[in-house]
């Protein structure tokens, strides 16, 4: 008889606060059980990687990807809606069975979330991993270099930095609180295109020109409205797309285009992009209200 294992996932807040047990939880199930093996981890442990070609989740204790169970159980995951969103959407790329089918409802959560979905439909992004940053540190001399560090809950370039090197990122993570960070690779390139995409078009397009290595407006980056045509069909389908995969039906996508080989790569797609401050308030703004009212229209 061949053995099934099944993977239950915890949130550490669920065990932490009494709420969850799972030893004991696991304990009656594998006794009661004689032909199926329960296993359990908790989602922060869990090492999430993705590129454009290839993804992983792996247990950081045991070493395991979750892609090899039989069956994955979310037995505690509101505390952690993006990273249970994240493993969904690749248990149902791998074909694997899991519970419960509510944590894959949204379009995203987060900028984990955002790459697994982009992953998922072949669209193209700076590979990232997310990883405790006990195992960030293990694996400081992996990685190809330079390299973005950003907290998850980073926001608008804050807790954003370049490490060059091993000793740099080290440093940079020495006096984290975080338990998680995103590892990002750099894109090398002048500036970005902010593609403020409304019902389904591109209204606007707004080249961004850095002043370091990030793009961000509130980091100091310049602003510049451009025509459309400054992108290829390719590059405004790619982020029409991507808006749509997200069910974001007014977002604005943050697209970057390689110094050294002209390909392009979507790093963010906003669900509430800047209207009222930031640049060009008025044309968003007139832009949302065409769409707003186009809308209503089609209604009547």
């Amino acid at each position: 008889m061949i053995m099934k294992t099944v993977l239950f996932l915890f949130t550490t807040e669920s065990i932490s606060s009494g709420i969850s047990n799972p030893e004991t939880l696991l304990g009656i199930l594998n006794k009661a059980s004689k032909n199926t093996t329960y296993e359990f981890t908790v989602f922060n442990k869990l090492d999430y990687s993705v590129s454009q070609s290839t993804a992983s989740i792996v247990d950081t204790e045991t070493g395991k990807d979750i892609k090899n169970y039989d069956f994955v159980y979310f037995r505690t995951w509101m505390e952690a809606p993006d990273q249970a969103m994240a493993c969904a959407i690749y248990l149902d790329q791998n074909a694997v069975p899991y519970a419960d089918s509510e944590s894959i409802g949204f379009g995203s959560l987060s900028k984990l979330t955002q790459y697994f979905r982009l992953w998922q439909h072949s669209l193209p992004f700076p590979a990232i991993r997310v990883a405790p940053i006990s195992t960030i540190e293990k694996d400081a001399g992996r990685f190809s270099y330079p390299i973005v560090v950003k907290a998850t809950t980073g926001n608008r370039g804050e807790n954003n930095y370049l490490a060059v090197d091993k000793s740099e990122l080290l440093e940079i993570l020495k006096n984290e609180t975080e338990t998680q960070y995103i590892i990002q690779q750099y894109i090398e390139n002048d500036g970005d295109y902010r593609v403020f995409i409304v019902g389904g078009k591109v209204r606007l397009l707004i080249y961004r020109k850095s002043v370091s290595y990030l793009n961000n407006i509130s980091q100091g980056a310049s602003a510049e409205l451009v025509g459309l045509s400054t992108l290829n069909n390719t590059q405004i389908d790619d982020c029409i797309k991507a808006a749509s995969v997200m069910k974001r039906e007014v977002s604005g996508v943050d697209l970057v285009i390689s110094k050294h080989n002209e390909k392009h790569y979507i790093f963010e797609v906003n669900r509430c992009p800047n209207i009222g401050v930031g640049s060009y308030p008025e044309r968003k703004a007139k832009a949302l209200d065409d769409y707003f009212q186009s809308m209503i229209d089609e209604q009547r």
